[in-house]
């Protein structure tokens, strides 16, 4: 399935990249040499430092994000203490 490389995020009309290592394998227009230069620096930009937010845990937090704009990458730095992840997905709307 093909979507785009930007979007722009429904509320505020802002752009958005919209690409994943999981799911984002060519972007179509280029060559495959080309594409894959493109989206190796678009998928180093999600591992930048000053891009991330590091979340400090405490018991009976609850945190979220919304993944029309935001990439979540999760790092075992929290030793023997339990974590439990849910996913939901609020349906309607353009995804796009």
């Amino acid at each position: 399935m093909a979507h785009p490389v930007v979007r722009r995020y429904p509320e505020t009309g802002r752009r958005v990249l919209f690409v994943d290592t999981s799911f984002t394998t060519w972007i179509l227009g280029f060559e495959r040499a080309g594409s894959d230069r493109w989206l190796c620096l678009l998928f180093q930009r999600a591992y930048v430092p000053e891009f991330e937010v590091r979340f400090c845990w405490q018991a009976g937090d609850i945190a979220f994000w919304d993944n029309r704009a935001t990439q979540a990458y999760v790092v075992a730095d929290y030793g023997d203490a339990r974590g439990v992840v849910e996913r939901v997905a609020i349906a309607g709307g353009r995804p796009y």
